[in-house]
């Protein structure tokens, strides 16, 4: 079997896919770094460039929202009891932060999908929804106080 040193690490290793990547600029086919160090070097690169990955991966979201989506579906699909705790947890949070959009989404499973929904619509199912969380609050309080 053929062997290739790795220019990082100086380890001699079988030149295969296994230990190399491929790259076709050199003449032998095989990058001279080893997987083993190219990962390091790659991880080391990320943790001193934060601002630059953050915004490598936005670019990519950015430019590929098909495929951020049908990984994002995947991931759901895969974890729900990691996505309901951390959906618990983002309201716990934002309680009080009652968008717009998800004011909007409620009128429209509420009342279809081509309704018309003014400013005015949105404000009052905004107070609606909050009092029913003040409510659900209140009989929290209640029952917890009976017990």
């Amino acid at each position: 079997m053929k062997t290739k040193v790795c220019t990082k690490c100086g380890v001699e290793k079988e030149a295969t896919a296994e230990n190399f990547n491929r790259d076709n600029k050199k003449i032998s086919g095989i990058h001279p770094i080893c997987k083993v160090c190219t990962k390091a070097y790659n991880e080391l690169w990320k943790k001193n460039n934060p601002g630059r990955v953050l915004a490598l991966c936005n670019r990519w979201v950015k430019n590929n929202p098909e495929k951020r989506r049908a990984n994002y579906m995947l991931w759901l699909k895969n974890n729900p009891d990691i996505h309901r705790v951390n959906n618990k947890r983002w309201l716990k949070k934002n309680v009080k932060n009652i968008t717009d959009f998800y004011v909007k989404e409620q009128l429209k499973k509420a009342f279809g999908k081509d309704v018309i929904i003014t400013q005015e619509s949105i404000e009052l199912k905004r107070a609606q929804i909050k009092m029913l969380r003040a409510l659900k609050q209140l009989k929290k309080e209640i029952k917890d106080g009976t017990n």
